[in-house]
């Protein structure tokens, strides 16, 4: 590592040995300045408030820096010594473009006469060499020469003598190599070259051995890797390369199932004299025992039975080959406790139970299985890793990784309170470094060891001692198959409480560590006993086992010759001890091989072998190890290549016949020679010159090629060349700091993925769209990529996915890159575009659960988004203390005047000078006598002024506000009114929620002219688009959203006002009267005059005594009461000019009286206390300051000029009963002005800018009547602002349908549904009976066929009154006969229908895209589309069954039964679209795996003929001739339930949730509610005469709108509620 120092300057605390690298931890930032700089960064920065043992802990445990400014990586530095000897030149480029059809026979012709000529000229003519034609080059030469090839753009730094400039051809200059780990730079000295690599964790080996369900059961992804190997080789093969014996471990593989390799560059070039060589580098001594570096596995596990190899040894080996390192604190080898430390004889550990059974008992691990599915967490966790190492460990690691505080007490103090505290394994540094247990703390005491112990040392003998002992080595098998064997699995794990939490979440994310199980049969026994065997030569009899034989078989001897034997003798045990060991490593997959004695001088000089035969046997064994890895997990890290062929050819020639069938073909081609028999693995192995297909010998060039190898599908091509573009590209960006340059760089990558792959997702199988998950996953979750990606690229992965695996990859992703958007391009996201895509592939019910919110966040400004509109105020008597009531109130007073003493107070609360002073000021009286009311202005808003608040049109508030709008017009009144306008109400109150909603602004509002208020606030601007949307929704669909649900919610927040008064109830009160100034236009005049005492005296009257009452505490003090004040006037003047004068005097007088009253608890009680004591004065006083600072001489001179207007002066004299006080009050105020005041328009004035004939009003508050539309556009811009034109009212909600949508709004979704026979709307346009209805899954479209030979669109809208009948929208005329079914395909965005030949056609174009005839000319009496699918299940007159697949329109017969049952009478599938459900007229059932095309089952499910089968989530139901409907489960084909039914045939069926609801011929509807954990029950109603004309041939269902659909035999079709 010094020349790594020296040369990068790097310090050696960031630098750690990594097998045979180095791992190097950097800063972004220094890679960045050497790449770019194109030199070594003069300074290294280090890790702040890191030490070197900090930095080397991070090393260990691959845990990049947390909480840095700077990102950090890791980089794997590569030191290669090149020596002054001669390689073999490297091959000529050659094209790398798949050849055409003939090409590829003069290919195929070409190398098999060149190959054929070869060998004869070789058998023939013996003395021809081929080593005489090679081409050799000096090593440094063609080493820079290789490095210039491979990696173009990579930084080459020269430190050396020489130069490293070399000429390259064209040919070489534009190789492109597919697969290669990104080189950062090399660094030329004159002894040795250094290579600066990426860091990857997870590789090949990594991933099939800790995460082997990563990759599923999808075996196309494992031959996708298979064919990027191979691709690998073909590059080494280009350049006349030697690639060496890789292994898995070797190659990186990325999230995006990309494969990278880095190759062992030393070991490239080929030395034509003395072969090829690798680095040594020096071991861990823990590590690698000399005893087991160079044997197999069998070997260790037989020399371990044996009694040759040591306990500690063979546990050591076992961790090596398991992927454990040392240093780790992750992934550091364990070793069982033996002994609990209470005797130096006694007290051994029970090694058939795991320490952490031991540690935690059964009870608390079945509680855990019984929740988590699991028993244990881990075997040796970072924590105890780090306890264990305490005394040994820097303060700053253990506080990082243990405690965040150093207290040395909390570290167990002895090895025995260790042993008791851990829950996990030992370590083998307690058997093997004294050093553990001496601390390098001054105050962290050394470890306590046994008292019969005297130094560390004595320990680690004595401890050592008792884990090799005979008692310990009895029971070692049974803790090997706990940790390492097969008690980590099935049910012998469960039997012994060991499930690890690993095994239980199923391996499937990509890892680096965890459990590994190597053996799957129990571990054989330590054979102890046998030594002590007594020999038979010590018998008594004195017999000599010599003569023994010789006296038995002579036949002469008559003398009879009895054998002794001891009684502790076995003669077996021998051969019982072979038996069970070769037994074990047969079951193991573990298989013993001899090795074959190999000539290396001909190997170094075979150099054909080298390059062309060998890379395909290493091939060969990839991708053995790929595909069935438990078959190679027990040989380690390092096997050797012998082992390696020896375990794949057994797999092959032993279970060929589970040997996949895609890839069996490939392994005999690499793994057998000719005639079928194997290879030596020696430089005379040759594969056959000419195949039995007649092809040339095996190359990557040839395996790869779609014609002559047809081993793998020809869309890897474009989806590995994407693939390898893309992490080229990422590569780069890391590089890039221009913003620019990196948003175009990230928009090009998605773009290349749509140009590329997503073309080919509409004609992909289910397996291999799964290939393309991990890099759609990986796009939508960078941030970089994300908001392209989700624009892009969603729309195509979700038709081919289908939205149940849409939602289950994507959703989180998607819905994460709302929550913080900082680029104008997340715009795109709330685009009604976008919108109407996560509508069709997410299902309208998700859309509405997860994205209605963000919507309605984003209109109101993207703030925090509670789900409850307004959180419940605090107890009064935990906010306050319990305030007196005040006596004497006056009669006819609207409020009770707050006491001096009831505010509770403190009276020893400091009050400075100026307080007083100010106030004292207040008492002066004016010189004026009377108030102007003249002097004050009407308000005039100037163009500049209007829409100061308006948001940008391209803005994310502006876009939001569209696409909500869109969205009420698509939903219809029950779903707005459930997902968009009852979240829209709770949203205004978060608008204004204070402190940042309370801020003044200079902006002034739309309607200025009629407010008192002087400008917005905050919250103002923030509710301006909310409030758009409320009130465009409510001119949609009348005046009932308004009084059913906006001013009901008003008025329960206005309820809430009590003793405390909180921040968010303080924000909801502002939007409330928002809401309500808003909506006022909005209503009628008869229906504001109904609504008027609702309005004034459940929301006004609650608030302004709230905002003017000492009783009412606020979190936000005076300025929210000042807020809520104004906006209650604001409302207050806006009701009185709507109504007129005479009509406010009559409705709004109290109101006004009540809030004047209000000035005499500041003003006259203040002169009341000139006379009292400093001390009571000071205490009212500042009792008084909050409603001194908002009763102001500015707000009684606005309030009492405005509606002294409106009611009028003298009424006004009447009614306030301090009119003197608030006269004074005026006067002062109108005595300091210098400019004229600004007041709102009267009712006067806004009459005047009417149009002359249309001034006839009324004192009763009819102030405007539009007689026409003509009329309404000459009314003036004002006179708007108090009462909104008209506008459309087609869908305005009255009669039936106003019924319905209040029966709704008040039940919640889990109430199921329930019929109200109340008719909504009708249709007609069939001109025969209604076959078939289909309801689109956004539920405002539907299709219909008909007996008329037509199929129907139509639209659902709410019109009308309930009698409303519609018209089709589209009509398709392609049948020639009555269509019986109809569906759609919402993948593909088609409906299907079925004459007897099934039509898939457009319904938006309304073009025909395909058209399917029956089997055999037979036609199709029987049709069912998947919804969710790209299938099509359709049976034949003759009982066949088909299943069409839109995508590659192909039609597969499947056979539905085992014997004769009948024709077919219907078909249903599941809606994963993996089975389908077929009902006979015989009565039998039968069930199918539609991706098998296998039968699952079959049962007699009625004694009559099916008459329908209907899916449910998870069931299906049948309905027979019988009169009976049964419930089947879709997971095991059992019977759920009998339904009960009329004693009538039910032909109409359709399912809500756990609902299902039955149609009969006699118009009975029943509503079925089944349930797993009660009983089942069934109402059922018979349909009114009124409600549906005819009979009833057909029903669908709208789910979210809980709705029915009946189609009759006269060809109507009625919506039902």
């Amino acid at each position: 590592m010094e020349e790594v120092t020296n040369l990068l300057k790097i310090p050696p605390d960031y630098l750690c040995r990594n097998d045979k690298s180095i791992l190097a931890l950097t800063s972004t930032q220094w890679v960045k300045e050497l790449v770019v700089q194109e030199q070594v960064p003069k300074k290294f920065l280090p890790l702040p408030d890191c030490n070197g043992m900090e930095v080397q802990s991070m090393l260990a445990a691959r845990k990049l820096p947390q909480g840095v400014v700077q990102p950090w990586t890791f980089l794997q530095i590569q030191i290669v010594q090149v020596e002054d000897d001669l390689v073999m030149a490297m091959g000529e480029m050659s094209a790398q473009d798949h050849l055409s059809f003939p090409e590829a026979l003069q290919l195929v012709n070409q190398c098999n006469t060149a190959n054929l000529t070869h060998q004869a000229r070789k058998k023939y003519v013996p003395g021809i060499r081929s080593l005489k034609a090679l081409r050799t080059k000096p090593r440094r030469y063609e080493f820079l020469r290789l490095l210039k090839i491979l990696y173009p753009e990579h930084l080459m730094l020269n430190f050396s003598s020489g130069t490293t400039e070399f000429p390259l051809d064209e040919k070489e200059k534009s190789f492109q190599q597919l697969g290669l780990v990104p080189l950062h730079c090399s660094v030329i000295t004159d002894t040795c070259m250094i290579l600066l690599f990426d860091y990857h964790v997870h590789t090949l080996g990594s991933v099939t051995r800790f995460s082997p369900m990563f990759m599923g059961d999808n075996q196309r992804k494992l031959l996708f890797i298979a064919y990027q190997l191979v691709n690998i080789f073909r590059t080494f093969q280009y350049l006349n390369l030697n690639i060496g014996e890789v292994q898995l471990k070797d190659f990186i593989l990325t999230e995006t199932l990309n494969v990278r390799f880095k190759p062992k560059l030393e070991e490239c070039l080929v030395n034509v004299e003395k072969g090829w060589t690798g680095a040594e580098t020096k071991e861990n001594p823990l590590e690698n025992n000399p005893e087991t570096q160079c044997e197999s596995i069998c070997d260790i596990v037989e020399s371990w039975t044996d009694g040759r190899l040591s306990n500690l040894d063979y546990i050591l080996f076992l961790n090596k080959i398991s992927g454990r390192r040392f240093g780790d604190p992750n992934f550091h080898p364990i070793v069982p406790w033996v002994t609990n430390f209470k005797s130096d004889t006694e007290h051994l550990r029970d090694l058939t139970k795991s320490k952490f059974r031991l540690n935690k008992g059964d009870e608390l691990l079945d509680r855990t299985y019984e929740t988590g599915q699991h028993h244990v967490t881990a075997v040796l966790s970072e924590i105890t890793f780090y306890t264990y190492l305490a005394r040994i460990t820097d303060k700053k690691v253990l506080c990082k990784n243990v405690r965040p505080n150093w207290v040395p007490e909390e570290y167990p103090r002895s090895i025995q309170r260790l042993q008791e505290w851990s829950p996990d394994e030992a370590i083998p540094e307690f058997y093997l470094e004294p050093s553990v247990f001496k601390s390098i703390h001054s105050d962290l005491a050394d470890l306590e060891l046994p008292e019969w112990t005297k130094s560390p040392e004595e320990f680690i003998r004595w401890h050592r001692g008792i884990l090799e002992s005979e008692e310990v080595s009895k029971h070692l098998h049974s803790w090997i198959d706990l940790t390492f064997g097969y008690k980590l699995s099935g049910q012998a794990a469960i039997r012994n409480k060991n499930v690890c939490l690993d095994f239980c979440e199923n391996q499937r994310d990509l890892a680096d560590r965890g459990v590994v199980q190597l053996f799957t049969q129990p571990h054989p026994i330590k054979h102890l006993a046998r030594h002590h065997q007594p020999k038979l030569t010590e018998f008594q009899h004195g017999i000599d086992l010599g003569e023994l034989d010789e006296e038995i078989n002579d036949e002469k001897s008559e003398k009879k010759t009895t054998i002794s034997l001891p009684q502790d003798y076995n003669p077996s045990a021998d051969i019982v001890t072979i038996e069970t060991l070769r037994t074990f490593l047969l079951r193991a997959d573990v298989q013993v091989f001899e090795d074959k004695p190999v000539n290396d001088d001909r190997i170094q000089r075979e150099t054909n072998y080298l390059l062309k035969v060998k890379p395909m046997q290493v091939l060969g064994c990839l991708l053995s190890e790929l595909f069935y890895p438990k078959k190679f997990r027990a040989l380690g890290d390092e096997p050797s290549l012998e082992i390696r062929y020896r375990n794949a050819i057994d797999l092959l020639i032993r279970d060929g016949r589970n040997v996949c069938f895609s890839i069996r073909s490939l392994l005999r081609r690499l793994l057998l020679a000719e005639n079928g028999q194997e290879f030596s693995l020696g430089p005379k192995d040759r594969y056959p010159v000419v195949s039995e297909q007649g092809l040339p010998l095996p190359s990557a060039e040839l395996l790869l090629d779609p014609l002559l190898g047809s081993h793998f599908p020809s869309i890897f091509g474009p989806i590995l060349s994407t693939l390898a573009t893309l992490e080229t590209l990422n590569h780069s960006a890391e590089l890039v700091e221009d913003a620019g340059a990196l948003e175009s760089l990230t928009e090009f990558q998605v773009k290349l993925v749509a140009r590329n792959i997503s073309p080919l997702l509409t004609d992909l199988e289910e397996e291999a769209v799964e290939l393309l998950v991990p890099l759609y996953s990986y796009l939508f979750r960078n941030p970089r990529t994300a908001v392209q990606a989700s624009w892009y690229l969603l729309d195509g992965i979700s038709i081919a996915l289908g939205p149940e695996k849409t939602r289950k990859l994507f959703l989180d992703s998607i819905i994460s890159h709302y929550k913080n958007h900082h680029t104008t391009k997340h715009i795109k996201l709330y685009h009604r575009s976008f919108m109407l895509i996560l509508m069709t592939r997410l299902r309208m019910t998700v859309f509405l659960e997860r994205f209605s919110y963000i919507l309605i966040e984003a209109t109101g400004g993207n703030r925090e988004y509670p789900e409850t509109p307004a959180s419940t105020p605090c107890d009064a008597s935990q906010a306050l203390p319990v305030l007196d009531t005040e006596p004497g109130l006056a009669e006819g007073e609207i409020f009770s005047f707050d006491s001096w003493d009831s505010l509770g107070i403190d009276g020893k609360s400091h009050i400075d000078s100026g307080t007083i002073s100010s106030v004292a000021q207040s008492l002066k009286h004016s010189v004026m006598d009377s108030v102007d009311l003249t002097n004050p202005v009407p308000f005039t808003i100037k163009e500049d002024d209007c829409h100061q608040g308006t948001r940008k049109e391209n803005s994310v508030v502006q876009i939001s506000k569209e696409t909500l709008l869109w969205l009420s017009h698509r939903l219809g009144p029950v779903l707005t009114a459930k997902y968009i306008t009852r979240n829209l109400l709770r949203m205004m109150g978060l608008c204004y929620l204070p402190p940042e909603g309370l801020d003044s602004t200079d902006m002034l509002f739309d309607d200025q002219q009629v407010r008192l208020s002087s400008s917005m606030l905050t919250g103002d601007c923030l509710s301006m688009p909310v409030i758009d949307c409320l009130r465009n929704i409510a001119e949609l669909y009348g005046d009932h959203f308004i009084l059913v649900q906006y001013l009901p919610f008003c008025w329960d927040l206005a309820s809430l006002c009590r003793r405390k008064v909180t921040q968010n109830l303080e924000g909801s009160l502002l939007g409330s009267l928002a809401i309500v100034h808003s909506v006022i236009p909005l209503l009628s005049d008869s229906v504001l005059m109904k609504e008027l005492d609702n309005i004034t005296s459940h929301i006004l009257c609650p608030i302004v005594h709230a905002s003017t009452s000492s009783h009412t505490a606020f979190s936000s003090g005076a300025s929210v009461r000042s807020s809520l004040i104004y906006k209650s006037l604001d409302v207050l003047y806006l009701l009185g000019l709507r109504i007129g004068e005479e009509m406010s005097r009559t409705h709004l007088t109290d109101l006004v009286a009540g809030l004047f009253t209000a000035f005499s608890k500041v003003f006259e009680d203040l002169s009341q206390i000139a006379g009292t004591g400093d001390s009571a004065r000071t205490q009212k006083i500042q009792l008084s300051t909050e409603l001194a600072e908002v009763l102001t001489r500015k707000m009684a001179y606005s309030v009492y000029v405005s509606f002294s207007l409106l009611l009028g002066e003298n009424h006004m004299e009447d009614a306030v009963p301090n009119i003197s006080l608030i006269k004074k009050l005026c006067l002062e105020y109108q005595a300091g002005l210098t400019t004229p005041a600004v007041r709102p328009y009267t009712y006067r004035e806004i009459q005047k800018t009417l149009p002359i004939y249309n001034t006839d009003y009324s004192g009763s508050g009819n102030m405007i009547i539009v007689d026409s539309v003509d009329e309404a556009s000459n009314t003036s811009k004002i006179s708007k602002l108090i009462q909104a034109s008209p506008g459309n009212t087609n869908r305005h909600l009255r009669g039936n349908w106003l019924a319905y949508w209040e029966h709704e709004l008040g039940r919640s979704n889990k109430d199921g549904f329930n019929l109200k026979q109340i008719r909504l709307q009708s249709w007609t346009g069939h001109q025969g009976s209604v076959k078939s209805i289909a309801v689109l899954d956004n539920e405002n479209s539907f299709i219909s066929g008909g007996k008329d030979r037509t199929v129907r669109l139509w639209s659902l809208r709410n019109m009308g009154e309930g009698e409303f009948s519609g018209t089709a929208q589209w009509i398709y005329n392609g049948h020639r006969k009555p269509v019986f079914s109809v569906g759609y395909l919402a993948q593909k965005g088609l409906a299907v229908s079925c004459d007897g030949s099934i039509h898939i056609w457009d319904p938006f174009v309304g073009g025909l895209i395909s058209e399917y005839e029956g089997p055999r000319g037979n036609a199709f009496c029987v049709m069912t589309p998947q919804t969710f699918s790209h299938s099509i299940i359709a049976a034949s007159t003759e009982g066949n069954l088909a299943l069409i697949d839109c995508r590659t329109k192909s039609v597969i017969d499947l056979k539905v039964s085992f014997g004769l049952v009948g024709l077919i009478r219907s078909v249903c599938g599941s809606g994963d679209g993996h089975q389908a459900a077929v009902g006979h007229s015989s009565g039998y059932i039968s069930l199918l795996d539609l991706r098998t095309g296998r039968i699952r089952s079959g049962m007699k499910g009625h004694d009559g003929e099916v008459l329908t089968l209907t899916s449910g989530e998870s069931y299906f139901v049948s309905t027979s001739l019988d009169q009976t409907a049964s419930v089947y489960q879709w997971e095991d084909s059992k019977l759920w339930t009998h339904l009960r039914t009329p004693a009538e045939p039910l032909h109409c069926v359709v399912t809500y949730e756990e609902q299902i609801i039955t149609g009969s011929t006699n118009h009975k509807i029943s509503v079925h509610s089944i349930h797993r954990e009660k009983e089942s029950n069934t109402v059922v109603s018979k349909l009114r005469s009124d409600i549906i004309k005819g009979n009833l041939i057909q029903m669908g269902i709208l789910p979210l709108n809980r709705l029915l659909l009946f189609g009759t035999d006269i060809g109507s079709i009625h919506l039902i509620c």
